[in-house]
């Protein structure tokens, strides 16, 4: 659940910015000038912000640190390194603070802990790439039961995000919002990053220590489908 929705929020934070396949604005015409050779974690940690108060209205959303630590810039040149690398593969960016922690395994020859910090309230952040350490029941992402309107009250933990979209801290939504969600259908947002992020991708892709292997050749999303809703 986290997971999908932490997907659907960065179609929306970094759609200005980031040339992933979480980010779903085909208005975005800035992608081709960018020049990851050029970025630094200062200039990404700016631009999140930018964002953040363009889309939402809301003045330096992220802070430079947190009670969990400080901005993981480790982490932000790292990812700018890889997108230089092989931008065809570029995922984006993740504002984390603090330092990677949790379960610490192998993985493809590469040593990852299961979080690589926290995210600006406190949660844990599940580190790029770890694998399904767990297992998998063979179940599909589009086959788990989601929160029906998860913003509004009494669904989830309140916040700033209370009652999102039709009414955000009291205020009107920025229009420049707008411009990335066309339709004004969440929903298909959330199918767009679901296919993105999962259709036509088996277990295989996830496994670890060949755990379920029968189910290696299963798909894990069946592409178009919407979540079932809970409530």
């Amino acid at each position: 659940m986290k997971r999908i929705i932490a997907v659907f929020l960065t179609v929306i934070l970094f759609c200005t910015f980031i040339p992933e396949n979480r980010t779903y604005s085909e208005s975005n015409k800035e992608l081709d000038k960018i020049d990851f050779k050029d970025l630094t974690p200062k200039e990404v940690f700016k631009k999140a912000n930018e964002d953040m108060k363009n889309l939402y209205g809301l003045d330096n959303y992220y802070p430079t640190s947190t009670k969990k630590g400080s901005l993981n810039v480790e982490l932000i040149q790292e990812q700018i390194n890889e997108a230089i690398q092989k931008p065809e593969e570029f995922k984006g960016f993740d504002i984390v603070y603090g330092t990677s922690h949790g379960t610490l395994i192998t993985y493809n020859g590469k040593q990852m802990h299961r979080y690589s910090g926290y995210n600006r309230d406190g949660d844990d952040v599940s580190t790029r790439g770890f694998p399904w350490d767990a297992g998998w029941s063979g179940r599909k992402i589009n086959d788990l039961p989601m929160i029906n309107n998860p913003w509004a009250k009494g669904k989830v933990v309140e916040g700033d995000f209370d009652l999102f979209p039709k009414n955000f801290n009291d205020q009107q939504l920025p229009d420049k919002l707008w411009e990335y969600i066309p339709c004004r259908n969440f929903e298909e947002q959330i199918i767009t990053a679901l296919n993105a992020e999962y259709a036509k991708i088996t277990y295989s892709k996830f496994m670890y220590e060949n755990k379920n292997s029968e189910y290696a050749n299963w798909k894990v999303y069946e592409e178009g489908k919407a979540p079932q809703v809970d409530g």
